[in-house]
């Protein structure tokens, strides 16, 4: 709806296409700020930051940091300092990447350290089957006695094969591609 208001505003003369530019980046800058936030909660909630990777991370701060450093190179170059300021939106994208990049690596290597190491997939699997994290779908007849030991029950559930596991997708039953 905001953009059809700006678009008009621009089509009847009450503004200039730059104007509609500045609209966008602000967007752009709300819409960052508050893509970061579900995993910083997640990571919260969970005491873990284990699921995503650490190395896009330091992707993301170096990209924050590199350009923040151009703003400053081209401010310096220009013997014109106001260019920092002239460009808010390149400056708060660089400062809500850096912010939020060093929560997440605080996260990662101060507040929850021992949570992100997986020795492997099957006692991963292991341990979020016995923490009731991970919904098990079980056919009645697969259904482990009651009598059994629960880590008999967790064993087989994992060493199961998906009903789909011999299936291979994007070829006919005679293995000639679709």
């Amino acid at each position: 709806m905001g953009s059809v208001l700006v678009i008009s505003t621009i089509h009847y003369g009450g503004a200039i296409w730059l104007d509609f530019m500045y609209y966008l980046s602000s967007v752009k800058l709300i819409i960052s700020f508050i893509k970061y936030l579900p995993q910083v909660w997640l990571n919260y909630k969970r005491q873990s930051t284990q699921g995503w990777s650490i190395g896009y991370i330091f992707w993301d701060l170096s990209g924050g940091l590199l350009s923040i450093l151009q703003l400053l190179l081209d401010a310096y170059i220009d013997g014109d300092w106001s260019g920092i300021e002239g460009d808010n939106v390149k400056l708060g994208l660089g400062v809500i990447v850096v912010v939020y990049d060093a929560i997440f690596l605080i996260q990662h290597y101060v507040l929850y350290p021992h949570n992100h190491t997986v020795r492997n997939i099957t006692e991963e699997r292991r341990r979020l089957i016995r923490e009731g994290l991970v919904p098990i779908d079980i056919d009645e007849e697969e259904i482990v006695s009651e009598q059994e030991d629960s880590l008999s029950e967790v064993s087989s559930i994992i060493s199961r094969k998906p009903r789909n596991a011999n299936q291979h997708y994007g070829s006919t039953p005679h293995g000639t591609p679709v």
